[in-house]
């Protein structure tokens, strides 16, 4: 049941009329039922690792917190924890890559070799809820969360049908501490989580879904393009990602919200970030807060060595970029992220040192750094972090490194610029209009949504503050585009995060 599909509605109001007319010892049941209803929707066939791997986090964490006074064995149930947590990501996820791997090699140095991969199918979200098991278990071994000794509410925390398949990543103390308010019904709070939610249609099938139509057209074939046409499949493709995976956050945030419960805010209008380091404060805030909590700090993070603190990025970028997939592609797309931050921290390490050269006003006692809002220098600097993260995105689309190394090779040089665009899907002036307003949107509802929240707000609280007839009126023209797109290109179109 994809969320942007009639069935997956139809569940939604059942769950939703069910779930506020029942007491509130009963709703964590209800939850439960209507996980394993929604997962299994994708095959039931997925459910029983996801029990596996919850029964290893309740047992383990209760082992842990029980043996808290012996620390060696508390060691070896921490690293035993972290093994058995990460084992059916690593078989079901990169198994066959491994595989293929070692195959390559041997063939390589002229050993012959057979096709050993397996046929296996990753379940669905197993990357998001292993994170999120992981961290429950590293918390109560650190101390910052309880074990859990009802497993039920544990299996709630872990297959939550809103954020499962894609997140965001949620922490278990805070979720389960939602999970025990009693709540009641709130009119507001459950109308706010609808407009999160059509907001995230509207980005996900009038913008992911139309800039997707053109993007894979190139990616799909790149052999048979040639010259900037790839530059401006890696423009769409740059604002698909980001539309689909947000539009896909802002629905599990609403349909969260509807249920009582508010999911971390994934995006915070990343495409405006002054630097990479900064875009990884704005992009996937979940995961990154996640990376760095649990991969980079305990690797020392930045309070060590220079090198020391760079081999601690590379390390941690490299996880991201695995973590996102069992491919090259993946790997280097971690990897360049890894290399963009140790070179913007070099670089600003020296503008410190030349205090009268730098453009910045710093904060020693809080090591940060104040820009002026409007300052060419920002959007200079915007605008080059957007050409940096954007040929990254290049990597994490291609079919194949080959693909990719072509595509680098082959962006400034190639002629018929006109008949490729055609090739592309563009044959009519619609269709030109129709991308470019898109980005247009995307980029002015980002800076719009940016000054709302230094004044503490955002568009969702801004837009109930409209006139009943206006905001109705944009409800039904927002409606009647979404389905008229769905029925013409969105149909099926599934969210790109769903295969991580």
């Amino acid at each position: 049941m994809s969320f942007s599909s009639v069935s997956f509605f139809v569940f939604m109001i059942a769950v939703f009329l069910i779930y506020w007319g029942i007491p509130h010892k009963f709703k964590y049941m209800l939850l439960i039922c209507a996980n394993i209803a929604f997962y299994g929707s994708f095959g039931v066939k997925f459910i029983p690792v996801l029990l596996v791997e919850v029964i290893i986090a309740f047992v383990l964490a209760i082992a842990i917190e029980n043996k808290k006074a012996e620390k060696k064995q508390t060691k070896l149930l921490i690293c035993i924890g972290i093994i058995l947590t990460v084992l059916p990501l690593l078989f079901f996820k990169y198994l066959n890559f491994a595989i293929y791997t070692v195959d390559k090699v041997l063939s390589k140095i002229t050993v012959p070799v057979n096709d050993h991969t397996l046929k296996i199918i990753a379940p669905i979200g197993i990357s998001f809820y292993t994170f999120e098991l992981l961290s429950y278990i590293i918390d109560v071994y650190s101390g910052k969360t309880k074990a859990e000794k009802n497993i039920l509410r544990l299996f709630v925390f872990a297959s939550f049908f809103p954020n499962i398949t894609s997140g965001p990543i949620e922490r278990a103390n805070s979720f389960l501490k939602q999970l025990d308010m009693e709540k009641e019904f709130n009119y507001d709070r459950s109308v706010s989580g609808l407009r999160l939610v059509m907001l995230g249609m509207v980005k996900k099938i009038c913008g992911a879904d139309v800039l997707k139509q053109y993007a894979d057209v190139v990616f799909s074939n790149v052999y048979g393009y040639r010259g900037p046409i790839f530059i401006i499949a890696i423009i769409l493709y740059t604002f698909e990602i980001y539309l689909d995976f947000s539009g896909y956050t802002d629905m599990a945030r609403g349909f969260a919200r509807m249920l009582g419960f508010e999911l971390t805010e994934n995006f915070k209008s990343p495409y405006l970030s002054a630097s990479v380091s900064e875009f990884w404060r704005r992009w996937h805030i979940s995961l990154s807060q996640w990376l760095r909590d649990y991969i980079y700090i305990p690797l020392g993070g930045s309070r060590c060595s220079k090198i020391r603190k760079y081999i601690n990025l590379m390390a941690t970028f490299l996880v991201s970029g695995i973590w996102h997939g069992a491919s090259f592609t993946f790997i280097v797309w971690g990897l360049l992220h890894g290399i963009y931050q140790c070179i913007s921290d070099f670089v600003s390490n020296i503008v410190k040192n030349k205090a009268n050269a730098s453009k910045y006003n710093t904060d020693m006692q809080n090591n940060t750094q104040i820009r002026s809002d409007n300052s060419p220098l920002k959007w200079l600097k915007i605008a080059v972090t957007f050409v940096l993260v954007s040929y990254a995105w290049m990597f994490f689309r291609a079919n194949s490194l080959t693909d990719a190394k072509y595509i680098t090779m082959n962006m400034f040089s190639g002629d018929n610029f006109y008949g490729q665009m055609l090739q592309m899907g563009f044959l009519n002036v619609a269709s030109y209009v129709g991308v470019i307003l898109i980005i247009a949107i995307t980029i002015a509802y980002d800076i719009y949504n940016e000054k709302l929240s230094i004044c503490g707000t955002n568009i969702i609280e801004k837009f109930s503050q409209l006139k009943f007839i206006v905001r109705w009126a944009i409800y039904i023209i927002l409606g009647v585009l979404i389905v008229v797109l769905r029925s013409h290109v969105g149909a099926g179109a599934e969210f790109i995060y769903f295969k991580f």
